[in-house]
């Protein structure tokens, strides 16, 4: 870090928050008095709120109240609601999820600016690394975003590697066998078609503080139900299974509707301040000033602007990169797993597959 030019002052509030992260995922919490309230479980969890609001600089009680407590906020009202214990631990992890993200972006930008790359460069040339197609037997929201992403990849892939060049062969009259390539949009509908995908309806359950994980599969069920792509399965009533280019890949809705939680917004962190740029960048992106004592979390706040939108952004930012690049593909499938192993092997199939091979 001293290479990169991150002062000491620095590295100690890097340490810090990093500390604060692991602390915040050692709180656990036990139902209330109230229906579907919840409260800290017991002195150990106690200790762990004060150790990780001692270190990221702000009030024990507020940062409390954001575990325990939601404000949605809608264009008609603002309604505050008590968490349940699962809900509160959600909540937990989308904090730490939400810190971690802002301190490594903070990283990146502090790196790329000590590298000294010229803002004003016409000329550029950037690597794209992204791993294959995955499906795991519990697959989150994430998991759901990255495979959205491999989507976009393969379908700028296709477009540049086969029908372009397809369409400069023929300009030029060169002979030559037409490639077919499969035409993957209708998977990218349904993931991000606005309105009517599957992220955009992860945005409107997130403007209903009664919806739940089953409901928000039954909605998917309802609007799905005749597309080729989207698959129910019959035994339950929260997973569902999309057809990708690669493979199908189940999802739960228990997962990727953490659309309660995880959010890029779910919680609010107010009046962050401290005197480390690196802590005051973690909680909302930019650096404020003050002093400690005067700091506040306020209640978490679910926000209409979820992970789902932030994941279209980034690839939208990244793709209009690459639509004003020249583009070279490079494919690196990975060897085959232990000794022997021969290519009709069932699993080593699919996991090529998997990789666009």
């Amino acid at each position: 870090m001293d290479i990169v030019g991150i002062s000491e002052e620095e590295q100690e509030a890097i340490f810090r928050v990093v500390a604060a992260i692991l602390h915040l995922g050692n709180i656990e919490f036990a139902k209330g008095e109230e229906i579907d309230s919840s409260v800290i479980k017991d002195e150990k969890s106690r200790f762990h709120l004060n150790v990780t609001a001692e270190l990221l600089k702000c009030n024990a009680a507020s940062l409390e109240d954001a575990l325990i407590k939601r404000v949605m906020v809608t264009p008609e009202e603002i309604i505050t609601r008590t968490l349940d214990p699962d809900a509160a631990l959600g909540s937990r992890d989308a904090l730490a999820k939400t810190i971690y993200s802002r301190l490594f972006d903070w990283l990146v930008e502090k790196i790329n600016n000590s590298i000294g790359q010229d803002p004003n460069s016409k000329s550029i040339i950037g690597v794209l690394d992204i791993c294959g197609f995955e499906s795991f037997k519990f697959n989150s929201f994430e998991q759901l975003c990255i495979n959205f992403t491999n989507e976009k990849l393969q379908q700028h892939f296709n477009h540049h590697v086969f029908k372009m060049e397809q369409e400069e062969y023929t300009k030029e009259e060169i002979n030559w066998s037409y490639i077919e390539f499969i035409d993957n949009q209708d998977v990218l509908d349904l993931i991000e078609k606005k309105p009517g995908g599957i992220i955009s309806l992860v945005d409107e359950a997130c403007m209903f503080p009664k919806s739940t994980h089953e409901t928000f599969a039954q909605k998917l069920y309802q609007t799905f139900k005749n597309n080729k792509r989207f698959i129910k399965p019959k035994l339950s009533r929260t997973s569902f299974t999309i057809s990708h280019y690669a493979g199908e890949g189940g999802d739960d809705s228990g997962a990727d509707s953490d659309f309660d939680w995880n959010t890029e917004d779910e919680l609010e962190i107010e009046n962050f301040h401290s005197s480390s740029s690196c802590l005051a960048a973690v909680p909302n992106g930019e650096a404020t000033t003050g002093s400690a004592e005067d700091t506040s979390f306020g209640p978490a706040r679910c926000s209409i602007n979820n992970g789902g939108c932030w994941s279209e952004t980034k690839n939208g930012l990244t793709f209009s990169a690459c639509s004003e690049s020249e583009v070279n593909g490079c494919r690196c499938p990975v060897g085959f797993r232990g000794d022997g192993k021969k290519c009709e092997d069932i699993d080593e199939c699919k996991r090529t597959k998997c990789l666009s091979v």
